[in-house]
């Protein structure tokens, strides 16, 4: 019994390393080369050159951009262990192109979905820093029926760094949503986004006020000063300016491992009792 407990305890250990701690990034022979994407390459830099004077990390909108075939190679989708695995793996190997200096930390899988007409699977992220999204900037991979990457269109940002420390509470920010809605709310929901503007990133607070007659007001807030950036007047059915935070897909992931990690110890208690009988 000890022998069949301590092989559960090794082989649950051992899934879990592989599936978290390796790098599932295979760098395939098949990719084109940089001097084969020579005048791909020279075109994002282009981009990110005319995007801004004082901040070269502003970045203009990623409108749809059609890859010529051979940019990854046919089956790619599968490299990478699941097809957001294999999205991030094709931005790390294009630093040159998405200029991001970790995309691991700097980008958030929220969806994956899979267009059963045409076959082709979309992996959406959006773009965050130090675990804070960055309003309104996302890139999404497109995969085609061959598996391989046939665009990707969005509008991010390039690598920035900024200070994280708010003078605004939240509680603050929530007095100032409403004083400027002028009526009370039935539910409020707050988190700290980063709000491109001007050439400069600033720390802001989102906040979303349900009013109980009315729409849910969007705002995001400046986390110094409570200026309100921006104001979505709720129009829409569900509005607000964090409706659109996707949770993340390894907040699932690592719901799994919690419950496998559970199982184990169940077993393991259930095995000792036998064992001890």
């Amino acid at each position: 019994m000890k022998i069949i407990i301590i092989f559960i305890v090794v082989l649950f250990l051992s899934t879990v390393f592989i599936v978290y701690a390796q790098d599932d990034c295979p760098m395939n022979d098949q990719f084109l080369s940089n001097d084969a994407l020579s005048s791909s390459i020279s075109f994002f830099s282009n981009l990110w050159e005319k995007s801004g004077t004082s901040n070269p990390s502003f970045y203009p909108t990623f409108s749809p951009f059609f890859i010529e075939e051979g940019f990854s190679p046919e089956s790619f989708i599968n490299s990478g262990g699941s097809p957001e695995k294999s999205a991030l793996c094709f931005i790390k190997h294009y630093p040159d192109i998405f200029k991001l200096d970790n995309p691991d930390e700097e980008l958030e899988v929220v969806q994956v979905t899979e267009d059963d007409v045409v076959g082709y699977t979309h992996v959406k992220l959006n773009r965050i820093f130090k675990g804070i999204p960055v309003f309104a900037s996302q890139l999404i991979i497109h995969f085609n029926q061959e598996g391989q990457v046939s665009s990707f269109n969005g509008n991010y940002h390039r690598s920035f760094t900024i200070s994280l420390e708010s003078t605004l509470s939240a509680d603050e920010a929530i007095k100032i949503a409403k004083k400027d809605a002028g009526s009370p709310a039935k539910k409020v929901a707050t988190g700290l986004l980063i709000y491109p503007k001007q050439q400069s990133y600033l720390l802001s607070w989102g906040v979303d006020y349900a009013q109980s007659d009315g729409p849910t007001l969007g705002y995001i807030i400046d986390a110094h000063t409570g200026e309100v950036l921006f104001k979505d007047p709720g129009i829409r059915t569900a509005g607000g300016a964090l409706a659109d935070r996707t949770p993340p897909l390894k907040e699932k992931s690592a719901m799994y491992v919690l419950l496998g990690f559970i199982v184990l110890l169940i077993a393991i208690f259930i095995g000792w009792r036998v064992f001890k009988k």
